[in-house]
């Protein structure tokens, strides 16, 4: 009687495992153990290490074996181009001047008698001796907003100083405008025509005789005299524009 002998055949034979991996070999199969960079079943795809995105601000990234490469965007450095360029390390300020990195660029602040981006021309005669720097955007908008402001403040001051002055005078002047109480001469020289006119109708025609100098004496004592003894009624008087007064009752027994 013979035994079942089974024999299991090597499936690592002959070496199915690619670029380096390691096999097992299995039941009727078997298994490869990838190196670094490679994938699959026999380890023969490559796997891209830019698929994570490993490159910043902008840079180019480049698919190797096993790794990857960045090609960086101006002013960034580093594996990764993560890493700001300093621009001053070129030390291109001039003539002492002060450098300030930015961004991928520089700024220099001159000294007194240099002038330009690198601070490396000399300033004009016909320019203050002061210090030049470049003047950003930002910087140039500000200048004008507070020239805005100060406009806008100096006139609102002289608009309402304007007002202040108007008001003083207008308050002066009514101040100096005299208010006394008109006497009864002024009050007698200042009637309407239509009132006296209203009065000389109303009267009789016998009661208009008063002469116009006893209208003057009367305007001139401001008071109505008690009797009118020497009055005398003519043709002239009655016909005289000038308002009259009633005379007493005894005035009018001697005119009657």
């Amino acid at each position: 009687m013979y035994a079942n002998v089974i024999s299991d055949n090597n499936e690592c034979s002959p070496d199915p495992c690619k670029n380096g991996a390691t096999c097992s070999n299995l039941q009727n199969a078997y298994s490869c153990t990838c190196n670094p960079g490679w994938k699959g079943n026999n380890c023969d795809q490559d796997v891209d290490e830019c698929a994570q995105n490993p490159c910043k601000y902008g840079a180019t990234c480049n698919n190797l074996r096993n790794e990857y490469s960045c090609t960086c965007s101006p002013g960034w450095q580093g594996k990764n181009c993560d890493q700001d360029i300093n621009e001053c390390d070129l030390a291109p300020c001039k003539n002492g001047a002060k450098c300030t990195n930015l961004q991928n660029a520089y700024s220099c602040t001159c000294l007194p008698g240099w002038q330009g981006n690198s601070c490396d021309q000399e300033a004009s005669t016909s320019q203050a001796p002061e210090s030049h720097s470049t003047v950003s955007p930002t910087t140039e908008s500000l200048k004008y907003v507070y020239i805005g402001i100060g406009l806008g403040v100096f006139v609102l001051v002289v608009t309402n100083v304007a007002v202040i002055v108007i008001i003083t005078k207008k308050i002066r002047r009514r101040r100096n405008t005299p208010s006394y109480p008109m006497t009864d001469r002024q009050q007698m020289t200042q009637c309407v025509p239509s009132q006296i006119d209203a009065v000389r109708d109303y009267q009789p025609l016998a009661d208009r005789g008063l002469m116009r100098r006893d209208y003057d004496r009367i305007a001139d004592r401001d008071v109505l005299p008690r009797e009118y003894d020497e009055v005398e009624i003519t043709e002239t008087s009655l016909q005289s524009d000038v308002p009259q007064y009633r005379a007493p009752l005894a005035a009018r027994t001697m005119v009657t």
